[in-house]
């Protein structure tokens, strides 16, 4: 072979090594950010001992990260594993179990309502609680019938609604 080919070759070669290595690699695919989650339930009422499993919905449904982080606002009256938003009732008193996405730290809560006594004829409505004009928290308690224990009830204030009745309860 000629020996100027064999040169030119070899220049060739060692330019297109220079650059290959001189190139950055570019992902091309598209990050979709998560814009919002939600929580299974707003509100839960369990009694000390109770298990349920919570669960988080991520928008959009395609988010590239999808990942949640559960936590507990008070681990004395409830725990939550988290990772998988299975919460255990510890103590009589109220918590907010907390979902935070991993990408955007987006957050949604759960209130939950633990008591020694089961609950016997009260329901929670699925509502988060409310604030009234003087700005304390108002939780909204629905009644089967107008005879409640409120031994059940941790401290609080309640709007308490039995039948056509509304009552404003405060318990300490």
């Amino acid at each position: 072979m000629n020996r100027g080919y064999k040169i030119w070759t070899r220049i060739a070669a060692f330019a297109l090594l220079f650059a290959i290595s001189s190139c950055e690699l570019i992902d091309e695919t598209e990050t979709i950010p998560v814009t919002s989650v939600e929580v299974s339930s707003s509100t839960l009422q369990l009694t000390v001992g109770d298990v349920q499993t919570l669960t988080a919905t991520v928008k959009p449904d395609n988010a590239t990260n999808p990942k949640v982080a559960w936590s507990s606002s008070d681990d004395t009256k409830v725990s939550v594993n988290t990772e998988t938003g299975e919460i255990t009732a510890i103590a009589e008193g109220i918590a907010n179990i907390i979902a935070t996405t991993e990408d955007g730290g987006k957050t949604a809560k759960c209130q939950v309502i633990v008591s020694d006594i089961p609950s016997a004829g009260i329901s929670l409505s699925q509502t988060e609680t409310i604030t009234d004009l003087s700005g304390r928290e108002l939780m909204i308690v629905t009644t089967k019938t107008e005879n409640i224990n409120i031994g059940v009830l941790p401290a609080g204030v309640y709007l308490v609604k039995a039948g056509n009745r509304v009552t404003k309860l405060i318990k300490k």
